[in-house]
Parts: C-alpha cells; structure tokens; sequence
C-alpha cells in the first residue's frame, strides 16, 4: 500500500552490522517508563539522539531492549500492544458499512455489492488512522 500514507517499515541502515545507539540505560529506561506507548517512547528517545547526534533506535530494537532488561530482572512496565490485528471489530463493521450504503448494499441480482480494492484500500487507511498507525 506504498503511496497511501502508509509508513514504510522501518530497516537496518546497514544490515548485519552492529549499530551503536548510545542511548545509556538510565535514559532509556526513564523513556520507556514515562511513554504511555511504544510510539512515545520512540518520540522521546527519536528527540534524545537527535540532540545528541547518535543513530535514532527503531522501534523493534526499543521492543527487544526492554525485554532484554525484563529478562535481567528490571522491572520494566508492559506496554500496550499497537497493531493492525489489534483492532476494534465493531468500529470495522461500521466503516464496512458505510462504505457499502455509499456503493449500495446490494447488486443487481440481489447478492452484496462486492468492494473494490480501492475501497478496501481507503476503510483500512481510515482504520490505520484511528489508530495512529499512518498519519
């Protein structure tokens, strides 16, 4: 769904090397505390290498970082999951809805009006959007 908003997923900038985040482990762990969301973290840390001229760490390394200090008995709170299969089942219905009562609810013959790809497309970006997934 390039092209529709959706951010890309985030990659190594050098695959197989070993970057250095610099983000020392009182810093990150104030971060993660103080977020309500893995997002937020991100946000505080994105600013805190920015400032101080370090790679920004993406978002699967913050997640693995704090198991990592879970694993070595730091007890750092569980954040929220935030996914696309974490959705709201009844807000998707009624977005489905709606789009079939603009097309029309049923065809010719009676059967349900089949959505396009460019309506799938447009009820999942709007989805993505509540959800804070794509801007």
């Amino acid at each position: 769904m390039a092209g529709h908003g959706v951010k890309a997923k985030q990659t190594a900038k050098k695959p197989g090397k070993l970057t250095n985040y610099a983000i020392p482990a009182d810093v990150f762990v104030e971060a993660w505390e103080g977020g309500a969301n893995i997002h937020e973290t991100f946000a505080t840390l994105k600013t805190y290498s920015q400032k101080h001229g370090t790679p920004v760490m993406p978002r699967p390394i913050i997640a693995a970082r704090a198991a990592e200090y879970r694993k070595a008995k730091v007890p750092l709170k569980m954040m929220p999951r935030v996914s696309s299969r974490n959705l709201d089942a009844n807000a998707l219905t009624a977005v489905v809805a709606k789009v079939r009562a603009e097309k029309g609810a049923k065809t010719e013959n009676g059967a349900d009006a089949v959505l396009t790809r460019a309506q799938v497309e447009e009820v999942v970006v709007e989805v993505l959007r509540k959800y804070g997934l794509v801007k």
